[in-house]
């Protein structure tokens, strides 16, 4: 029998997963698209999840927590489940890949600029294809481990960095209308939407999910976007803070520990590293369940993955492609594919409640 994992070790691999989408990669898009405004919409965001959450917390418990693959099957027959679940593999595969792909590319540019590619994908592939085979419970286990040393090293870099910062230049809001917001509550939803995956490892979890931990899940992500989002407009300014590629990481540059100790930004290394490493874990989980169910050993299945991945980067129009497709529609697209996908359950699931209200009658 499988080992289960705790509602503690998921929350906190949702925490890690969806925590690097949020912190790492879509800040700097927020501070691009929503300026100076940019917190507002957080906020926004963040109002409006706890109540999509309550939406999330609805699909598990009408699936009763058993395989979602599992459930539609008999519900839709394995023709419609086959082609949904492997449409949804190749998707997240390529959510996967763009992560994994930012990552290499700066890594490559700022600190490995003599080490080959092949050479850090290969580390950092084997590593997560390893921990994807132990199941949702390694994956569990490696984030509980990780997690408080990725928020302390937050929290030392956010209140060590206090003297710098200036919270008058969060203000004025609405200085450009509606617009700024809207964007930035837009681009925010779409990394807290991915906690929709929840409903797909669910059949993992020792216990289940109750309401108020569901929110206070969506709370902490929340919070892991407007700490270094607030954070950079009032250390940069919106101005300055809009053209960093990464401004979380540049925080890490003004910190120091008393003045003997500075050049500390390698820390900001190991807490994207942390995040990474079980994002990618958990993807490659879900690709493999997705691929071939819950039941099978995914070791075959997570080598190939693993090598297709290796080989891509061998593709230079590929990596350029997705550079352009990252700067432009990155944020968007895990909007509306994670709002599509939660639509998606909420109909499948209504039809047959529906359908069996009509039969009982």
């Amino acid at each position: 029998m499988v080992p289960k994992t705790t509602v503690t070790g998921a929350m906190f691999t949702m925490l890690l997963s969806v925590g690097l989408t949020n912190h790492v990669l879509l800040i700097p898009i927020l501070l691009q698209d929503g300026k100076r405004d940019a917190w507002i919409g957080v906020l926004v965001a963040i109002a409006a999840s706890l109540i999509w959450m309550l939406f999330v917390h609805w699909i598990m418990k009408k699936t009763e927590y058993r395989p979602m693959r599992d459930w539609i099957r008999e519900q839709y027959g394995a023709w419609i489940t086959n082609v949904m679940f492997y449409v949804l593999a190749l998707l997240f595969y390529f959510l996967m890949f763009l992560s994994l792909a930012r990552f290499v590319i700066w890594i490559k540019i700022t600190y490995l600029l003599n080490t080959p590619t092949m050479i850090i994908l290969l580390f950092l592939v084997a590593l997560c294809v390893y921990i994807a085979n132990n199941r949702l419970t390694s994956i569990g286990i490696m984030a509980s481990v990780l997690l408080p040393m990725v928020w302390v090293l937050g929290m030392l870099v956010s209140l060590g960095n206090m003297k710098y910062k200036n919270y008058d230049l969060l203000m004025p809001i609405l200085s450009e209308g509606y617009g700024p917001v809207v964007k930035s509550t837009v681009i925010t939803l779409g990394g807290l939407f991915q906690l929709i995956i929840l409903p797909f490892v669910q059949h993992h979890l020792e216990a289940r999910f109750n309401r108020r931990t569901l929110l206070l899940l969506a709370v902490l992500l929340g919070g892991l976007t407007i700490g270094p989002l607030m954070g950079a407009i009032s250390a940069y300014g919106p101005v300055i803070a809009a053209t960093m590629s990464y401004p979380a990481f540049e925080q890490w540059q003004l910190f120091s520990i008393t003045q003997y100790i500075s050049h500390t930004d390698f820390l900001a290394l190991f807490q994207w590293i942390s995040g990474l490493v079980i994002q990618t874990s958990l993807y490659f989980h879900l690709i493999a369940e997705c691929a071939i169910g819950s039941k099978r050993r995914p070791a075959i299945i997570l080598v190939i993955l693993g090598a297709v991945t290796i080989a891509s980067f061998k593709i230079p129009l590929l990596l350029k492609w997705l550079q352009m497709f990252m700067n432009q529609y990155y944020a968007y697209f895990f909007f509306w594919f994670f709002l599509a996908l939660s639509l998606l359950l909420f109909l499948m699931i209504c039809v047959k409640t529906f359908g069996k209200e009509v039969n009982a009658e």
